[in-house]
């Protein structure tokens, strides 16, 4: 992720997300009621490399989303479908 500021981001990957030329990036669990059963790997969300920051501290630019947001956003997601998180066409 390049020059991105003020974002909260629910993730699941399972390589290290990288980001540069960012700040003020919060970090979160992807909604367990939005995961596909098929993933079974381990979520690496919370071991972001800064390449702005090569420092053996952790860097400036990201933290964890406080538990209670995080929670209060799976909770309102928690009734939709998978299908209803993507964006839709238009009808033609």
């Amino acid at each position: 992720m390049h020059t991105s500021k003020n974002t909260d981001l629910h993730l699941y990957s399972t390589s290290r997300p990288v980001i540069e030329h960012s700040s003020a990036l919060r970090f979160a669990p992807y909604p367990t009621s939005l995961s596909q059963p098929m993933i079974h790997s381990e979520s690496q969300h919370y071991a972001v490399q800064d390449f702005d920051w090569i420092k053996p501290t952790p860097s400036p630019n990201w933290n964890k989303l406080a538990d209670v947001e995080s929670d209060a956003f799976n909770k309102a997601v928690a009734g939709a479908a998978f299908d209803d998180t993507l964006e839709k066409p238009p009808a033609l």
